[in-house]
């Protein structure tokens, strides 16, 4: 079969559909590369490559899955207060407190382990690009460093940022549940983020709001500067 035809398996066996898949192309295939990412791709590596950019991408690899099987296994052992919630106001400042919002906003879905992975990349990214203002390109070069966790609490602590909220607003209507999470930074060119991006397919970080759109939330709607965005979770 073809690294396709495997990939498409994979994703449809419960016990290896969450583990990260590392496709590697001899090929500048755009369209391939697209269909890869769609199909739940983690990363795609050309030949030839560098060992050490091999060691990269696997080390990454690991601690997303290590950190998204700790979300499903916090978001299954959480109780479900929003079962009895019409409507709520949330406010909070960390990246740690983000993870835990993740899984509170989960647990009032139908499938809080598919929505918990959404949650988290949309809330992580409202408090490090959005209140934190860190571009791309600087959590790019700060992920390849292994600073990006020090530089982000470095910027919580400074006078500039220590203010900033990222606030979210949850309400239960007929047939669907809404969230609107709003950060307080100047937003961004969001329409590029929505889909897999093969440009970005090399990049070690960058598709989580594709994986929010696409594999985990029903629906994401991005409103005004892109500090906002509507979520939409079906019943």
């Amino acid at each position: 079969m073809t690294g396709h035809e495997l990939l498409r398996r994979l994703k449809q066996m419960p016990t290896l559909k969450h583990i990260p898949v590392i496709m590697e192309t001899a090929l500048n295939d755009v369209q391939s590369i697209q269909n890869g990412l769609s199909a739940g791709a983690y990363y795609y590596l050309t030949k030839p490559f560098l060992p050490e950019v091999l060691g990269l991408i696997v080390k990454a690899a690991v601690e997303q899955y290590r950190s998204d099987r700790q979300l499903r296994k916090g978001v299954r052992c959480a109780d479900q207060p929003f079962m009895h919630l019409d409507s709520g106001v949330f406010r909070f400042r960390t990246l740690e407190s983000a993870r835990m919002m993740a899984n509170v906003l989960a647990s009032s879905c139908p499938d809080p382990a598919k929505a918990v992975i959404g949650f988290q990349e949309l809330l992580v990214n409202a408090v490090e690009h959005g209140n934190l203002d860190i571009s791309y390109q600087e959590k790019t070069a700060l992920v390849k460093a292994g600073r990006w966790q020090a530089e982000v609490e470095h910027r919580i602590s400074q006078d500039e940022y220590r203010h900033r909220q990222v606030e979210v607003h949850f309400q239960r209507l007929t047939g669907f549940l809404e969230f609107v999470i709003r950060d307080q930074g100047d937003g961004f060119d969001w329409k590029k983020y929505l889909d897999f991006d093969p440009d970005r397919a090399f990049d070690t970080h960058g598709r989580g709001i594709a994986m929010a759109n696409q594999l985990s939330l029903d629906l994401i709607e991005y409103q005004g500067t892109g500090n906002t965005v509507r979520v939409t979770v079906r019943l």
